[in-house]
């Protein structure tokens, strides 16, 4: 994708489930966008604008330029991307920030492939059998939360903020047809346009979760499903640079918001686990 796309990809380390379940990865991916931001500050600061400056409140005299990032980056033009349960993180990541000041750093677009957004407990698939649905589920979520909990799906109606109050940039949703989270990526693009997001959908026919990152290059049919699902997602990036999409730089600023949404978090992972009507080993998979 990188040669595709001619940019520069990052890759997102977080904590893993269950020794840090959720929010922690939403947490980290937050803590990754503030440090490219920081980035995209010395930038400013070496291009010798007076006007930039770091928060005093933020400790950015402990970050350093990377030198890469400083020759070859345009953080005018960012886009956060994720596979799966980064899909997943991509949405939380810009539901937390969202409200606060970004700037310079500006973000055009947001591409959620095949993101994990349950909503009950979905059908088994080759790739993601009853067992590993359910170790998934587990580990991921506070102990006895159903599938739907709103910390993993952002149409509860408990979630921390409904998509009619956030504030998010064009929306690329790619999901396949034999992927057992199918109705999960339906129903999240659907409440998108719903809500006046502007987004995008595309299914792949016959393909399976993330059949894209786990191709071997033996299937010729397989291929072209990867061509074409990389050609949408490259075209996707160019059509949004181009636009002039508002920047993510009004509101609250980012410390407050996101102490916010955090708080409202903690909360709805709090009422699940007080909850005695919740059993934690009571789920049955068709």
């Amino acid at each position: 994708m990188a040669n595709k796309s001619s940019c520069i990809w990052i890759s997102l380390y977080y904590r893993l489930a269950p020794e840090h379940p959720l929010p922690a990865a939403y947490d980290d991916g937050v803590s990754a966008l503030m440090w490219l931001r920081s980035q995209a500050l010395f930038g400013e600061m070496r291009e010798g604008d007076p006007g930039i400056g770091f928060p005093e409140e933020e400790p950015f005299a402990a970050k350093k330029p990377d030198p890469w990032l400083s020759e070859y980056a345009d953080f005018s033009s960012c886009f956060l991307s994720g596979d799966s349960t980064g899909g997943t993180i991509v949405h939380y990541e810009a539901a937390m920030v969202d409200g606060g000041n970004l700037s310079p750093l500006q973000i055009k677009g947001m591409l959620l492939i095949h993101p994990a957004f349950p909503q009950e407990a979905p059908r088994a698939s080759v790739e993601l059998s009853n067992a590993m649905v359910s170790f998934f589920h587990k580990s991921a979520l506070p102990s006895g939360a159903p599938f739907g909990h709103p910390l993993m799906h952002p149409l509860h109606p408990e979630s921390p903020k409904d998509l009619s109050r956030l504030r998010l940039p064009p929306e690329f949703v790619a999901a396949a047809s034999n992927d057992p989270l199918l109705p999960g990526d339906v129903a999240y693009f659907k409440a998108l346009r719903r809500a006046g997001h502007e987004a995008q959908f595309f299914e792949s026919p016959e393909m399976t979760h993330c059949f894209h990152t786990q191709f071997d290059g033996s299937s010729p049919a397989v291929a072209a499903h990867v061509d074409e699902l990389e050609g949408l997602m490259v075209a996707f990036i160019e059509g949004n640079c181009k636009r002039s999409t508002l920047s993510r730089t009004l509101g609250q600023g980012v410390d407050a918001a996101e102490r916010n949404i955090k708080l409202d978090m903690q909360i709805a992972k709090q009422s699940y686990e007080s909850s005695s009507v919740v059993e934690e080993d009571h789920e049955e998979f068709p």
